[in-house]
């Protein structure tokens, strides 16, 4: 295994010298202006000393929404992974390692809708759909679809145009 990132002088030189002299100098400024609040008892409560411990972990369950974040993950994880490997497997698409991933993606993302529209087992929303009334929001997805369609070829068009490949 190579580590091609310690190899090059300009990879020691960041990993080993300048990212901890920069996180250190935020540190010493986060740090320094947290004793004034610190000192005047401005700063709040750790939640568990007064929730215990067990309450404290129920609450950020239900307030970080993780069982949505895990049927999210699950879904484009089962529905993306088929799409990459398909092509390549085994009888195409055909194969039926291929067509349960894609059929279970799919059932975990209906999961994630329905959990989201349950609000006995899920207060706080994942994703609210109100912020799609937004004009910068929606302009933000369509530039994000955007970069993203056409980042996997940006470098080999660019490796084109300076002349490091030769096509022909």
């Amino acid at each position: 295994m190579s580590l091609w990132w310690l190899e090059s002088e300009l990879g020691v030189l960041h990993i080993f010298i300048i990212t901890p002299v920069l996180s250190l100098a935020l540190f010493i400024a986060l740090w320094i202006d947290q004793r004034k609040p610190a000192k005047d008892g401005l700063l709040p409560q750790y939640p568990w000393k007064s929730q215990g411990v067990a309450n404290f972990l129920k609450s950020l369950w239900t307030k970080l929404d993780i069982m949505g974040v895990l049927l999210l993950v699950a879904a484009f994880s089962l529905l993306l992974v088929p799409l990459t490997l398909g092509g390549q497997a085994v009888g195409k698409w055909k194969n039926p390692s291929i067509i349960a991933t894609t059929v279970i993606g799919g059932v975990c993302l209906v999961l994630v809708l329905l959990w989201e529209m349950w609000k006995k087992a899920d207060p706080t929303l994942l994703l609210t759909l109100r912020l799609f009334k937004n004009r910068t929001v929606i302009a933000d997805c369509v530039l994000v679809a955007h970069y993203l369609s056409l980042q996997p070829y940006f470098y080999s068009y660019l490796m084109v145009e300076s002349g490091n490949i030769n096509l022909s």
